[in-house]
Parts: C-alpha cells; structure tokens; sequence
C-alpha cells in the first residue's frame, strides 16, 4: 500500500510543477524526494522509453475447452523474479543472477527470450534460471518474452524488471556498508 502511495505521489508532482530529487545517501540507499538532498540529481520522470517486441493482439483468449491440441499454448504468466525490482548489485565483477517463472512450462517450439537493456540475450535462451555477465555499472532494464513457435508472435511478456550494478573504483570508492536498494 505505501508503495502505491509513493507511486501516485512521484506521479502528482510533476502536475504541481515540483521536481523529483535522487540521491544515495552514505550508506548507498537511494531516495527520492520533492527537495534535494545532498549530492541530488534531478529525475526526468518524462524521458524513460523502452522499445518493447511486439506484442499479440489483445483479442479475447480462446477458452481451453475449445482448444485443440494442435493451437498455440496459452501462457498464464512469465515473471522476472530475480532479480527483484530496483535491486542493486554492488561490487559483483559485472555478474548479476536472472531467475523466471512460467505457468505453464515451455511448450513445444515455443522459445523463450531475455532482453537486458533491449538487447537479445542469445546464451539466455529457452532458460529460467541465467547469469549475466560484464553488465556495465548503472540502471539496467530486463525483460522476458515467449514467442510461438509456430506464428512467431510473442504469446507472453513479462513487466520489465529495472536494477543497478554498482561498481567501486579508486575514483569511486565506497562510502560505507553497502545495502540492497529496496523501497521502503
């Protein structure tokens, strides 16, 4: 609940003319704020886009007693589960762990596809459970697609998942004990 709260709050200031602050504070949280904190940078909530595969018509789906074992399989999810929305991943050498889920399992020529940052990852393919590796330092997308093998449209998406891959250098060390980003 009191992440929906904050979601609606980062959503209405931007309508009252306010700006949204970003800041890690000595410990490596991240906070967000309405005034800046020390070492603020200001968020544009306006210019995050994500180029998405296509998708399949939203038609009503065909109800199962109707489906014969000949028609596409129907997804009911695929999720992101790892890692966790807006998780940080501080001094991993550029290794970060990808685990999905998918109800139900992977079907016939159906084929299942990572996209870290919008790019295919080819090695990821047809795995629930993958490690990335020499992921930059920074914000990083990922998303989870299944494409019917046979229409090759795209039968399930996942939500994008976003995380960060912090990187300690002589030019930036650490300031203190590192914590996994999570909302509070």
């Amino acid at each position: 609940m009191r992440v929906l709260l904050l979601m609606l709050a980062f959503l209405a200031l931007p309508a009252l003319g306010e700006g949204v602050w970003k800041w890690k504070d000595e410990n490596g949280v991240v906070h967000y704020s309405d005034q800046p904190g020390p070492g603020a940078v200001r968020v544009d909530l306006h210019s995050q886009t994500f180029s998405a595969p296509d998708t399949p018509s939203t038609s009503a789906p065909t109800p199962r007693s109707q489906r014969n074992s000949n028609a596409a399989t129907y997804y009911q999810s695929l999720e992101i589960w790892k890692p966790e929305p807006e998780e940080t991943f501080p001094n991993t050498g550029g290794q970060v762990d990808v685990r999905m889920r998918l109800e139900p399992a992977l079907q016939g020529a159906d084929t299942l596809a990572l996209y870290l940052d919008g790019k295919h990852v080819e090695e990821a393919d047809n795995s629930l459970d993958f490690t990335l590796t020499d992921v930059p330092r920074g914000q990083h997308s990922l998303i989870a697609t299944v494409t019917d093998g046979n229409t090759g449209r795209v039968a399930v998406q996942s939500s994008p998942v976003t995380f960060y891959v912090q990187q300690a250098s002589v030019a930036r060390p650490p300031t203190g004990p590192t914590q996994r980003n999570r909302p509070h």
